[in-house]
């Protein structure tokens, strides 16, 4: 089968690897889609010998990457239950083992012995993918709607992602947020919070073009971060007050500590994007954290329920995942995809088989 396979960090080539095989109590699917996000542009850069995935382990090569994928099921094991060949699926990449303290606890994205398809084993970036026993039986495959694309499939781990952060974060429909970042992360953000009841939402980027977007989805002020003041243009909005919600989707470090200048008080403040890890120290000011009672979280992962809600949600078109595909390629084109994801001209590339 054909394949992008990466020997090591940056080092990657298309080619033609043996088609997995699976056991009784595995299932095999044949991709028809899958997406191209942030931390594919970060392993092809090359910004370690071995990338880490959320700080916990390192991944090893040769590996397929890809984590964002849908496809037909081609084969199940002998044992496998409740699914069947033909079945159209979405799988969830996160993998929990169901038995450390965190997912005893409910916090399964945070697995002590997660294992995430794509970086510790192959993803989707081909032709066929093996989804392991532990997938189906922590729920990580979830059923497409028949009038469900592929593509908009894709867009189920990024949603659960921004559930998920939505939910740590506390989001209410009383609430008013403002939104930094208007990618395809800030994109599901808005219609997350729209899907909440939420009605006061702002949007900062220093694009035009994805501000138009953010305009288009629901977003109720947009803030040009690049000619306009954010702290200036926050404050002037809200009479001085600041926003309930700031939800940083942005990996730009001025961000992370000027954010407590713009939440008010009680404010919650969530750290969706990340930094590079030799670079992600920031100031923060303890007295506006103290004094105003901010509460700061972080989102890295979602869990297998979170990836359901999210697949419902697309199923039943609360989220209009097919207007944020700006770009489709092929498998053979991958590269062509990644330099235009790369430079920023598109909302989101899809790689369709």
């Amino acid at each position: 089968m054909k394949a992008l396979v990466f020997s090591e960090s940056a080092k990657s080539a298309l080619k033609i690897v043996q088609k997995p095989a699976i056991n009784k109590s595995e299932m095999l699917l044949k991709v028809k889609a899958c997406a191209i996000c942030g931390t594919d542009i970060k392993l092809d850069r090359g910004s370690s010998t071995k990338l880490t995935k959320h700080g916990i382990k390192n991944m090893t090569f040769p590996r397929i990457t890809g984590h964002e994928f849908a496809g037909v099921i081609e084969e199940t094991g002998s044992d496998v239950t409740g699914f069947k060949s033909g079945e159209r699926v979405n799988v969830s990449p996160v993998i929990p083992c169901m038995d450390c303290r965190f997912c005893r606890a409910g916090h399964k994205e945070m697995c002590d012995n997660k294992i995430i398809i794509g970086f510790d084993i192959d993803g989707g970036f081909a032709e066929y993918v093996r989804i392991p026993e532990i997938a189906i039986r922590s729920g990580c495959v979830h059923r497409m709607a028949d009038d469900t694309g592929f593509e908009e499939a894709t867009f189920v781990e990024p949603l659960a992602v921004v559930l998920n952060s939505q939910e740590i974060t506390g989001v209410k429909p009383q609430d008013s947020i403002l939104i930094i970042g208007a990618g395809p992360v800030g994109l599901l953000q808005i219609q997350a919070a729209r899907n909440t009841g939420v009605s006061k939402i702002m949007v900062a980027d220093i694009s035009e073009e994805r501000l138009n977007f953010a305009g288009k989805f629901g977003a109720g002020l947009l803030i040009d971060n690049k000619t306009d003041n954010l702290v200036g243009r926050v404050t002037r909005e809200t009479n001085g007050d600041g926003v309930d919600v700031v939800l940083i989707c942005a990996s730009a470090k001025a961000l992370f500590s000027e954010s407590l200048k713009l939440a008010a008080k009680l404010g919650r403040i969530n750290y969706f994007a990340g930094l590079s890890k030799n670079d992600s120290n920031v100031e923060i000011d303890a007295n506006l954290v103290h004094y105003n009672e901010l509460s700061i979280t972080g989102t890295s992962d979602s869990t297998p329920e979170q990836n359901r809600r999210a697949m419902e949600m697309i199923n039943s078109k609360k989220i209009d995942a097919k207007s944020l595909i700006t770009h489709r390629f092929s498998l053979e084109k991958y590269y062509d995809g990644l330099e235009i994801a790369r430079q920023g001209k598109a909302i989101k590339v899809v790689i369709n088989f």
